[in-house]
């Protein structure tokens, strides 16, 4: 991976259930069905100072605020052997999990010759917790574009030893994330500048952002090149029966007025003012004589693109225990190009409002089952290499 691994902030997407039973074919033809996964992630909470976030005034870590709530039973732990929640750890389970049972050693007095039995509590190495595994439930609605995660579970992860070698890293056990409300409120009132929920909600994002309002919301943009790659003359997704690609389906009501395109402000336009890339040429005057500049447009339609931006907006609540993503806009997107020698920085061709375009959507993906733009979609919050920016 690239610039997704390449902070402090470490995640980690391991999947877990597949599909939901209904195929992704099936989906796309029944207009109600959603897909479904279930992921963890991890993400680490440390900066330059302290090793995780902690006031040092007082042992306060976010580690040390649930093993404790955990161990005087105001919250419920549970086994990681699965993502259910199905095993419930007693205070005993947990005492031995965190290693701080008592430990009895004799040993041999060299002086008298006598046996000794010494009993020493050990306790437990905060330091060594500094990253957490959240667990998220994910569904999307590839017809009307809506995305919603909820986080279900949160568990601290541990550096695992055995006599001083690193074995590894180790969930320690679940807390449900719903009752963790109070830990939550309790570790972000000691961080006001640097909240668990304010890393945990950026931690979507390539760029942070210090926003703790109650209801947040941000708009993202993101990239999906639609050339085949398999086979080039089939270039962006283009159907061999019938020659039509899917921006070829969208292109043609756009060009005829069924289809209104925006700009990025959100300003109606008409084709003119997206119908081919502007260029200036000099000319003589006839009558004159004299040069003079002329703008001319180079022919330039919707349907030679195979790149589209699609913007989503993001919904977060407080706690970022719920998030909804919804697509806005789809963008037909020019990457870059050069004309003529003049090289043309890459630019938005227009904006169309997701609704409008999601019924032929739809009905492009039905004779593309295995490879269209939901898939792609779908695939990209899991796998991409790169976090969406957001965008104004």
């Amino acid at each position: 991976m690239n610039s997704f691994f390449h902070s402090k902030i470490l995640m980690s997407i391991i999947m877990l259930i597949s599909l939901h039973p209904a195929s992704a074919q099936n989906s796309i033809y029944n207009k109600g069905v959603v897909w479904k996964k279930n992921v963890t992630r991890e993400i680490e909470i440390r900066n330059k100072n302290t090793a995780h976030l902690k006031n040092i005034s007082k042992d306060t870590s976010l580690a040390q605020m649930m093993i404790s709530d955990a161990l005087q039973g105001k919250i419920s732990a549970w086994s990681t052997i699965d993502h259910n929640f199905t095993t419930r750890l007693m205070v005993n389970d947990l005492i031995s999990l965190l290693g701080i049972s008592p430990d009895t050693t004799v040993a041999r007095d060299y002086q008298t010759g006598n046996l000794t039995t010494n009993v020493r509590v050990k306790d437990f190495d905060y330091d060594s917790v500094y990253k957490y595994r959240i667990l998220e439930e994910w569904t999307f609605n590839p017809y009307t574009g809506a995305t919603d995660i909820h986080i279900a579970g949160i568990a601290p992860v541990r550096n695992f030893y055995v006599n001083y070698d690193f074995r590894g890293v180790q969930a320690m056990f679940w807390l449900k994330y719903a009752d963790m409300t109070g830990i939550l409120e309790r570790y972000d009132k000691k961080h006001p500048d640097n909240t668990f929920t304010m890393r945990l909600r950026n931690d979507y994002f390539s760029d942070s952002e210090q926003n703790n309002d109650n209801l947040f919301k941000t708009r993202v943009a993101r990239l999906f090149d639609l050339s085949d790659k398999k086979e080039m003359e089939a270039h962006h997704l283009k159907d061999l029966n019938t020659d039509t690609t899917i921006l070829t389906l969208i292109g043609i009501p756009v060009a005829g007025g069924r289809i209104k395109a925006y700009d990025e402000s959100g300003a109606q336009i008409n084709k003119d003012g997206y119908g081919g890339i502007p260029d200036t040429t000099i000319v003589v005057d006839p009558i004159t004589g004299q040069e003079m500049q002329k703008i001319i447009k180079h022919d330039l339609v919707i349907t030679f693109f195979h790149t589209i931006k699609v913007i989503e907006e993001w919904t977060i609540n407080k706690t970022g225990s719920d998030i909804h993503i919804q697509i806005t806009n789809i963008v037909p997107f020019a990457p870059g190009s050069t004309i003529n020698g003049n090289v043309y920085r890459s630019w938005d061709l227009c904006w169309l409002r997701y609704n409008d375009v999601k019924d032929i959507i739809a009905s492009y993906e039905q004779t593309h089952p295995t490879d269209n733009l939901a898939t792609r979609i779908w695939n990209d919050y899991f796998y991409g290499d790169v976090k969406p920016k957001r965008i104004k």
